[in-house]
């Protein structure tokens, strides 16, 4: 009797890891999201949907190594009454255009792909150029810099199967560590050329951005 209770056994788990294993995904992907960007500093500050991310991932059912390309444009304000209280001064505009890529590999925490969390460090590279307009009342000038950067952090990601070869995305990422290359130009005609240009390095904790990434993965092949 106990014998015929361990080949039962034995079919049952065999069966199991069968099932799992015809269920389970390895599959190149290509991932395609918007978002809605939050950006925020003590007197500047942006929200709103203005950012495209592209991807391509590697998912294994437990595991997905990635490749990520997003761009964004912001325009924000900087209230400048917000660093002194009196007297009152106008607004300055902030224009700014990055591209970032980024590598990434997360493991799932919960659930599988077809319906789970997937959470792991994300190394990136970006180049930011920022342009800054102020109101002529502020007797300030125009000041024109870049950013070369190196990040590391955190990146979370929710996957629902939609059906075998299409699923919807939910996602983030956070920024802990940033190290970057600055140069700018301040374009104030009562200095000589290259005393109005300036350069150094930025270190940053904890980057101030929240994208929340909404999308689609597309499974490719088989």
């Amino acid at each position: 009797m106990k014998y015929s209770l361990l080949v039962v056994a034995l079919l049952f788990t065999s069966l199991l890891s069968a099932q799992k294993k015809s269920t389970a995904i390895n599959s190149k992907a290509f991932k395609i999201q918007g978002a809605y960007f939050f950006e925020g500093h003590p007197v500047e500050n942006y929200m709103g949907f203005n950012l495209v991310n592209l991807g391509f991932m590697k998912v294994k059912d437990r595991k997905v190594i990635g490749l990520d390309l997003e761009g964004r444009f912001i325009e924000s304000t900087v209230d400048k009454n917000k660093q002194q209280t009196s007297p009152r001064l106008p607004f300055c505009v902030v224009n700014k255009r990055s591209l970032e890529f980024s590598a990434y590999k997360t493991y799932g925490v919960l659930g599988s792909f077809k319906n789970g969390l997937y959470v792991g460090p994300m190394l990136s590279l970006g180049f930011l150029r920022e342009e800054q307009e102020p109101d002529v009342s502020l007797l300030a000038f125009p000041d024109n810099k870049s950013l070369l950067k190196l990040g590391a952090g955190v990146k979370a990601d929710y996957y629902i199967s939609l059906s075998q070869k299409l699923f919807f995305t939910v996602g983030t990422r956070l920024t802990l560590l940033d190290f970057g290359f600055l140069q700018g130009r301040v374009e104030n005609p009562t200095l000589p050329i290259l005393e109005q240009k300036y350069s150094g390095f930025e270190f940053e904790f904890v980057r101030p951005q929240f994208p929340l990434m909404l999308g689609l993965v597309f499974l490719l092949g088989k």
